[in-house]
């Protein structure tokens, strides 16, 4: 408990405030995995997790990881070369789920998705935009502590010095 309260106090709080965005993204977002494999295990046809990776659903959720990224990014960093990160894996993001949807329209032709490297991609991938995500939502949550910790020292300021002039 004592690291709880550690990590709400004021020091961490843009951290504290990232994880727990991060928190419900993830539990909100992926709510359709969690209970699919709940599900999945309640009706013991298990499989293992390649049912949940062979449609390129985590390419779909690194998508829109990445893209809040992007615009928080794009919004408040400089230089703004760091949005290439984001935008690349938007683009890998994209190609591997048109890849795996466009199966249908080629069905025709025998072509076959390689489930092992959908996997071994989009894992790593689906990581490192929650990284991204929470990296950047701490950035941005220290951006506008400082902005506002700036017009608290303002306005305490402004208040000192009417304060001051009360008598004269």
């Amino acid at each position: 408990m004592k690291l709880i309260s550690i990590l709400k106090s004021e020091k961490f709080c843009p951290w504290w405030d990232a994880f727990i965005c991060l928190l419900f993204t993830l539990v909100g977002s992926l709510a359709p995995v969690w209970i699919g494999a709940i599900l999945v295990r309640l009706f013991s046809r298990w499989a293992g997790w390649f049912a949940f990776f062979s449609h390129g659903e985590f390419s779909i959720y690194s998508a829109a990881f990445l893209a809040s990224t992007l615009y928080l990014m794009a919004k408040g960093s400089k230089p703004k070369a760091k949005i290439l990160f984001p935008v690349i894996g938007l683009l890998l993001s994209a190609v591997l789920f048109a890849g795996v949807t466009s199966q249908d329209i080629f069905s025709s032709e025998n072509i076959t998705i390689d489930q092992n490297f959908l996997f071994n991609i989009s894992w790593p991938l689906f990581f490192c935009s929650i990284a991204l995500f929470f990296s950047t939502n701490v950035s941005e949550n220290i951006r506008l502590a400082a902005n506002i910790s700036e017009v608290a020292r303002q306005e305490y300021n402004k208040l000192d010095k009417n304060f001051e002039n009360l008598g004269r």
